[in-house]
């Protein structure tokens, strides 16, 4: 089955108008200046942001731009970015005219132009490039191909609009979708496309979008550089050939002037450190600071950089003069048990040190793993030269700086935004749907990674199913080819490949551990050698993969620390001591190994301890973030309803779009003339479309009940249905959003005027706990000032049901969400309400009127650790308030709900996560 690709359009609106206003005395010289001023900084976007999302510019003309992306989720994100980069960033004329863009995309399998192998051509790209014909400015404008896609990826704080059907010349009558971010409505598109332009389009010769996704590059090319080509020297390294380029930074060969030592430097992209992108070079010192401070054979070494005021950005690595894990492959096909699972042993080793420094790597692969040969320290004496006797493999993990750092930010030091990581062939089922996750994800991606080295190719590699449904749901095909893997090693393989964390091995030690015995008399050193002398046309293109890389023992800083890492060293000396001095230095020996192992095992003690503390404190960022994630999801869904002009209404004649409903029926219930049984049979248009609305909702992110309250305070739909219907609920804290409920008949209250999370209350209906989250419908469109509130849309959670808190929760730990706020459900202020406890059944809990709490002295010690500063801290001594054993850890962080880019909503909410001691 062929490959979907993601084809974009893309230009910039109203350029004649912007190039009349350019500084010049003619023609030429306008043109000239909008060349400078505003299409060369838009052309770095477009092609910079294609790098980030792994997609390449295929073609342009003039300001016209034709790009081909491995996904839509990418090529989703790089519209976002490209747009709000305009937004933040904008290009002006001199009169204050701001370029805008304009952006559409199609799906399709890609069919290479015959007379240009760079280019494509066929019905999807004429779909992709026609639909941007109706395009307006800033506006992202997508097929219903592409949206099916989209919405199964569930981008965060994406929603989508149906414009309805376009004609598209050469294509016909097609669907038209537009793609909403950051909160913003819709706007109308172009009701005819523009006049064509013939234009005359010029393809990039595959050096523009370094993406090496299969059909988006043609096969063997090595992309350019988009550092400076001039750069030929950074301090004390002079800069050679360019080795690698990713979406980052690009990678020289250098060598230390004075020592003479080969080293790869790391350039961070130009157009990364653009003016207001300081954030971004703040990120890069942050990962260098975090690589600097790891040592371990099997990692790259950081050696020195460039200080933040530089004007150029870098990073000294290691070099080395090994082959990547994915070459080898592809030189030798499948390698023996023996040498893949020493590459998978090393690997896991260098997986469980990073693991104990709170990262995870995100991207392992084979092409992220070089392996070379160092010599034994053990076996070498003065003087001798290093032969194959003497020699032992050495397996490096490239890419360390694209870990996640625990405990920091919880976002990949070098993304952008929502960008996607990994690499879709070994990323784990959880990786697609959160940015948080654990080291168990890597030891999945390193399952997979052992798969392909034994198999040729990665698990999934032919699997009709989209890589993300594969690998959540994909059963684990036997490895075949005539290779015999022994039952037991088969069952680490799918262990390591479990679609549940909790079912993998639990720590990269455990799978190292286990695949010690499969190692022995591995063949690597004689494997990497051959390599080293395979002639320069050999198929392998040695570690362009990769963003980094690293060194050989012999030119590394880094001392193996007299560590065998292959097999076991064999031989004794001959026996010359009498037995008395034998048994006196045995006594010795063992006098000494018991206080070395007291001391061990004290070290291994507090670092379990250590690790443990932080697991929970990372535990507890990670359910704050989902939290915090599912409450926005459920505020842009009720914004997008009511925003939203679609005439669908069921049973409503009239073409009235839901807030225009809303209204109409706000202006009916102020004529006193009309009886209620006439003005009752007006709510069922509403309650028929909110039961289908929910109805879609809830298949991804479900809901206890939707209602619409009238202005008034009447509630004149709910889904599902009640008695609640026909009753006035202005008293509620959800309608009026004055932090608490009013006393019950109250009707001169406001609505609220913003969106609002409830304060807890009981529902009439079910008599549970319940939380709310209401937004206000105005009786127009138009700018709030000039309009009213006309109603309140919402939606509701029983207590007990914020399972969005338990994804991706570690095996051992349970999860609280605490309310800080006062209320009065018990008819007396208090607070610390339990409003979720994954051990606990909360709805039995509750009833009789006397809700699950925190004790006012647990509350204090939350405040206490919230108001630290810190974002994350352990409470010591900690009981569950709901009863269990008194020694836990328990590790407090905030919940905060983002609203676009910048805004941070506190909730007054916190989570607890607690583990035993």
């Amino acid at each position: 089955m062929a490959e979907l690709r993601t084809f974009v359009f893309t230009d910039l609106v109203g350029s004649v108008d912007l190039k009349s206003e350019m500084p010049g005395g003619s023609d030429a010289e306008r043109d000239m200046a909008f060349v400078t001023q505003i299409l060369t900084p838009h052309r770095d976007r477009i092609e910079g942001f294609a790098v980030d999302f792994g997609g390449r510019v295929v073609s342009t003309a003039g300001d016209g731009h034709f790009l081909v992306f491995a996904d839509a989720a990418s090529a989703a994100r790089w519209a976002i970015e490209i747009i709000r980069s305009h937004e933040t960033h904008p290009l002006c004329s001199p009169s204050g005219t701001q370029a805008a863009v304009r952006i559409s995309m199609h799906l399709g399998s890609p069919q290479i132009d015959p007379r240009d192998p760079h280019n494509f051509i066929g019905k999807a790209v004429d779909y992709a490039a026609r639909l941007n014909d109706f395009s307006a400015s800033g506006q992202i404008l997508i097929s219903r191909a592409a949206r099916a896609i989209l919405e199964d990826a569930g981008l965060n704080g994406v929603n989508f609009y149906d414009h309805g059907k376009r004609s598209l010349k050469g294509i016909g009558e097609v669907e038209v979708h537009e793609m909403l971010f950051d909160g913003r409505p819709h706007q109308e598109t172009r009701r005819t496309p523009k006049p064509e332009r013939a234009r005359e389009w010029t393809t990039n010769m595959g050096t523009i979008g370094y993406s090496k996704v299969a059909g988006l590059l043609p096969d063997g090319a090595l992309p350019e550089s988009t550092t400076t080509k001039r750069l030929t020297r950074l301090g004390n390294y002079e800069l050679g050939e360019l080795v690698g380029a990713g979406g980052m930074g690009d990678v020289f060969k250098a060598k230390h002037s004075q020592f003479g030592r080969l080293r790869a430097v790391k350039v961070i992209k130009p157009h990364l450190v653009a003016a207001g992108q300081q954030d971004i070079v703040k990120r890069f010192y942050q990962e260098i600071k975090a690589i600097g401070g790891l040592e371990h054979p099997n990692i790259v070494v950081a050696i020195d950089s460039s200080m933040p005021e530089d004007e150029t950005h870098f990073l000294v690595m290691e070099y080395v003069d090994g082959t990547g894990a994915g070459d080898l492959v592809e030189r030798f096909g499948p390698m023996s048990i023996a040498n893949a699972c020493e590459i998978a042993r090393q690997t896991a080793l260098g997986l469980e040190y990073i693991a104990t420094r709170g990262m995870v790597h995100r991207d392992i692969k084979p092409s992220n793993l070089m392996v070379t040969t160092v010599a034994s320290p053990h076996l070498l004496s003065t003087g001798e030269t290093p032969t194959h006797s003497n020699e032992q493999p050495l397996v490096k993990i490239l890419d360390l700086g694209l870990a996640l750092l625990v405990g920091d930010d919880h976002e990949r030091l070098t993304r952008l935004d929502h960008r996607a990581m990994g690499t879709a062939m070994y990323m784990s089922p959880e990786q697609w749907r959160t940015t948080s996750v654990d080291i168990r994800s890597d030891i999945y991606s390193l399952g997979c990674t052992l798969y392909h080295l034994l198999c040729g190719k990665p698990p999934f590699f032919d699997s009709e199913l989209r890589p993300d449904k594969a690998h959540e749901k994909g059963k684990v095909p036997p490895i075949r080819g005539g290779k015999e893997i022994p039952r037991p090693l088969w069952n680490v393989i799918r262990k390591a490949l479990a679609k549940d964390p909790q079912d993998r091995f639990q720590s990269p030690g455990e799978l190292a551990e286990e695949l010690a015995k499969y190692s022995v008399d591995n063949t690597l050193v004689a494997l990497v050698s051959e390599s080293r002398h395979q002639p320069a046309n050999a198929p392998t293109l040695q570690g362009h993969a990769s963003d980094t890389l690293a060194a050989d023992g012999t030119h590394s800083d880094t001392l193996l620390a007299g560590r065998r890492l292959g097999s076991s060293i064999t031989g004794s000396p001959a026996v010359t001591r009498r037995w008395l001095w034998a048994a006196i230095v045995a006594l010795v020996i063992a006098v000494g190994a018991g206080v070395w192992l007291a001391d061990w095992v004290s070290r291994i003690s507090h670092r379990f301890e250590a690790s443990k503390r932080d697991a929970a404190v990372f535990a507890a960022a990670t359910s704050a973030d989902n939290v915090g994630r599912e409450i926005n999801i459920r505020f842009d869904k009720l914004i997008d309803l009511v925003d939203s002009r679609n005439k669908d209404l069921p049973g409503d004649d009239s073409g009235r779009s839901f807030q225009q409903y809303v209204s109409y029926l706000n202006q009916q219930s102020q004529d006193e003339s009309l009886p209620l049984d006439r003005f009752q049979p007006m709510w069922s248009p509403l309650r028929d479309w909110l039961k289908t609305e929910k109805s879609r909702f809830d298949q991804r992110h479900p809901s206890e009940s939707w209602f619409v309250i009238i202005r008034n305070g009447t509630q004149v739909a709910r889904a599902p249905h009640s008695q609640s219907v026909g009753n006035n609920y202005a008293y509620r804290d959800y309608f009026h959003g004055e932090a608490g409920d009013k006393p019950e008949g109250v009707t001169d209250v406001e609505p609220i005027k913003a969106p609002h999370r409830s304060a807890v209350y009981e529902s009439t209906s079910t008599q549970r706990l319940k939380v709310a989250f209401s937004v206000p419908v105005y009786d127009s469109p138009n700018p709030i000032s000039t309009s009213k509130v006309a109603g309140v849309f919402a939606m509701s959670f029983d207590l007990g049901d914020f399972t969005a808190l338990e994804k991706d929760l570690l095996k051992g730990k349970q999860v609280l969400l605490v309310d800080l706020r006062q209320d009065e459900i018990e008819k007396e202020p208090k607070r610390g309400l339990i409003l979720h406890h994954s051990a606990k059944d909360l709805a039995n809990l509750n009833k009789g009127g006397k809700p699950a709490r925190i004790s006012p002295e647990l509350l204090a010690r939350v405040n206490e650790a919230l108001q630290s500063g810190e974002k994350d801290k352990i409470i010591e001594d900690y009981t569950d308030p709901l009863g269990g054993p008194s020694h836990y850890w328990c590790a407090v962080t905030a919940v905060n709900v983002r609203r676009g880019k910048e805004e941070v909503i506190p909730t007054d909410w916190a989570v607890l996560v607690q583990e035993r001691k």
